[in-house]
């Protein structure tokens, strides 16, 4: 009787157990689906702050006339803006002032003083007093990297290299993190930008669009659209970079 007693008092413990385990993973899985759902509003809500791109073009400028054709025609499309900018495709970062080794990833460079609507620029921790060799990056170097305002950030594309003084940093949504894009946006100012475009050791002259359309839901299907017209007037290879 007493082995049969603590048998039954053990599978009540072991019920209850069982039970609780069962309600903290239906509390855990709440909490997640709720993470997620709130995730989702965070990220419109953010991107909604700057008025970022719904989808961005990068070209080498061959065919800025066709895509924006393409673009108008795709019914969900609302408007965009177009910018010049230097597209470095070798190019490497290094921190000198944190001592990180270099990083190989691809970038592009636009005028922190050309006046546009998407995807504002708001300076985070921007420097009192602008140098002439100024650059801002994103600001997800500076809470994963440790970067900070007033480092010097080299620049090397093969042969070549040059220093820049990290002015303060910008949020994008669409740039936040390599894992998103696999390539850095920074700006310079309007001076040391136009003497870098002359610099062709560093990059060649590109065309960016940033795109709005209707409903940001529907960018995926947007962008399908927009990548079956370009490869009917886009040939592979051509050295332009069709989207992202």
């Amino acid at each position: 009787l007493m082995i049969a007693t603590n048998n039954i008092k053990k599978a009540k413990v072991a019920t209850a157990t069982l039970i609780i385990l069962i309600a903290i993973a239906t509390i855990f899985l709440y909490v997640g689906i709720s993470v997620l759902s709130n995730m989702d509003t965070f990220i419109d809500e953010k991107n909604a702050e700057s008025n970022g791109a719904h989808l961005i073009s990068i070209t080498d400028g061959t065919y800025d006339r066709e895509i924006q054709e393409i673009y108008q025609s795709i019914e969900a499309y609302s408007y965009s803006e177009q910018e010049e900018g230097m597209m470095s495709m070798s190019s490497s970062f290094q921190n000198i002032n944190t001592g990180e080794e270099a990083n190989s990833i691809p970038a592009v460079f636009l005028n922190l003083d050309t006046a546009r609507e998407i995807s504002q620029v708001n300076i985070i921790d921007q420097a009192e007093n602008m140098p002439k060799n100024s650059v801002i990056v994103p600001y997800v170097l500076k809470v994963a990297n440790g970067y900070q305002t007033g480092d010097t950030l080299k620049l090397t594309v093969d042969d070549a290299s040059t220093e820049f003084e990290i002015a303060g940093f910008y949020e994008d949504l669409m740039f936040a993190s390599p894992s998103n894009v696999s390539m850095y946006k920074l700006f310079l100012g309007d001076q040391q930008f136009q003497e870098f475009l002359a610099q062709p050791e560093y990059g060649s002259k590109c065309s960016y669009i940033a795109v709005i359309t209707d409903d940001i839901k529907g960018t995926e299907a947007f962008e399908s659209e927009y990548i079956k017209e370009i490869k009917t007037i886009m040939p592979e290879g051509t050295g332009s970079y069709p989207a992202i």
